[in-house]
């Protein structure tokens, strides 16, 4: 006897947009200044900037196409990478020396690259800003 499969009665659509929203928002935030306290004590702005584009992914994750997965993967790997490389460094007075200066442009680089890469993959899957048809009417004209 087939199992049956079992069926939600509930849609968590709206939900996840809020979530979706929630991050993007932290992520702007976060953004601004990377290598500061601003928002946590006990973290770098980077180090939440990381964990939002972690949750980001995981949101539209299901999503995605297995290349597309794998991408995303790859990109959030650089970012731990890099990220490491700059916390091994303890003592912060040296952050501002050349050597640690490359390694922090090499963080925001990362970061850039994977929020870029998954917002593309959220419109392409309509879980962004839905574009207008061409020969749609401007509702807002």
């Amino acid at each position: 006897m087939a199992e049956e499969s079992k069926k939600s009665v509930f849609n968590e659509a709206g939900l996840q947009m809020v979530r979706l929203n929630r991050l993007q928002s932290a992520m702007n935030e976060f953004r601004i200044n990377p290598f500061s306290k601003v928002h946590s004590f006990y973290q770098w702005d980077f180090e939440l900037w990381a964990a939002c584009v972690d949750g980001l992914y995981l949101e539209i994750s299901p999503k995605l196409t297995d290349q597309e997965d794998e991408e995303a993967i790859e990109l959030l790997k650089k970012v731990r990478e890099e990220i490491t490389k700059l916390l091994m460094v303890r003592d912060i007075s040296t952050w501002g020396m050349k050597v640690h200066r490359d390694k922090m442009w090499k963080i925001r680089e990362a970061l850039f690259n994977v929020e870029k890469k998954i917002r593309k993959f959220m419109d392409a899957h309509n879980l962004g800003s839905p574009n207008a048809d061409d020969d749609s009417e401007d509702p807002y004209a």
